[in-house]
């Protein structure tokens, strides 16, 4: 009995610490994943600007990258659906 309570005792322990290291982990790569995607914005933005583009996307989630302000038809949407 001592012996089963002390490797469970021992199980619950290691469950812990490799919980806490996947959550380092999980920090540690969101950290670097953030550096990485504001450079690469602002490589996008620098591109568009200067090739005038009016829109960037990313190819395989297909999400808009860039777009300049002067495209935004949000308030024009929703003017027309609130007409409605």
């Amino acid at each position: 009995m001592k012996k089963s309570k002390d490797h469970r005792d021992k199980f619950v322990e290691l469950q812990k610490t490799l919980g806490q290291f996947q959550k380092e982990m999980a920090t540690k790569e969101g950290e670097i994943t953030k550096n990485i995607i504001v450079k690469l914005k602002q490589a996008t933005s620098e591109i568009g600007k200067s090739e005038n583009f009016t829109m960037i996307f990313e190819r395989s989630q297909d999400t808009l990258v860039y777009a300049p302000a002067a495209e935004d038809v949000t308030g024009k949407v929703i003017a027309k659906f609130n007409g409605r």
